[in-house]
């Protein structure tokens, strides 16, 4: 993998996306970060540029991305990274609002992006690469986290068929685990985390240099 390639990123400004973001950085890769606030967030580790898109309105950021995407003939690869595990709770007492909001982060906005990075006609810019931080959230049911499962598991399907539409294009799947992050803090707060069965929570660092380690190995050259 060439260093100076370019990762176009959500959820890099927070959690275990902000790890990864440092990590990659690191490595040489220049992190361009999608989210809220994102001139502020430019102050992140690992996180050189932005773009504003607040994913819970998934057509806040279209032409901003579209921008970035023809101003360049850098390489680059996308990483989808940004969930929000809110809202919390069984089906039937869920806010509308909420559950609208949950959809538009983990899925829709996201789907967007994608869609827009795999046109073919972005002036020289190539996308060279596809990566997606899974949870097992994506196949295994859980009380309480409905939304999330949806949403993981949504994401996972649309880009193992892009896989299927693109097979020269590298895909990158990779579960971190259970990971201590301010979204366990959360579920701890509200009764909903998981239990751990002796195994404990995993160092949100040590999770993100394996993943990057990983993503590398299989999407570099």
């Amino acid at each position: 993998m060439t260093r100076g390639t370019q990762v176009l990123m959500t959820g890099a400004f927070s959690g275990l996306g902000r790890g990864i973001a440092e990590c990659l950085s690191t490595e040489g890769l220049e992190v361009v970060g999608i989210g809220r606030d994102s001139g502020r967030r430019l102050s992140s580790p690992g996180v050189s540029q932005a773009i504003e898109w607040d994913l819970s309105v998934p057509r806040a950021g279209v032409s901003a991305l579209r921008s970035w995407l023809d101003v360049s003939s850098m390489p680059f690869y996308l990483l989808l990274c940004a969930a929000t595990i809110d809202p919390l709770g069984p089906l039937g007492t869920l806010n509308i609002d909420e559950v609208e909001r949950s959809v538009n982060v983990n899925f829709v906005s996201q789907t967007l992006i994608l869609n827009e990075c795999l046109k073919p006609i972005r002036g020289s810019r190539l996308l060279v690469g596809v990566a997606f931080v899974n949870s097992g959230a994506a196949s295994n049911p859980i009380r309480g986290w409905g939304m999330y499962c949806a949403g993981k598991a949504a994401t996972q399907m649309l880009i193992q068929c892009v896989r299927q539409e693109q097979p020269q294009l590298p895909i990158f799947i990779r579960d971190p685990g259970v990971v201590d992050t301010p979204m366990q803090n959360r579920l701890r707060a509200t009764g909903f985390d998981l239990p751990l069965n002796g195994f404990g929570l995993r160092d949100p660092q040590i999770a993100a240099e394996a993943l990057v380690r990983d993503f590398l190995n299989e999407m570099g050259n």
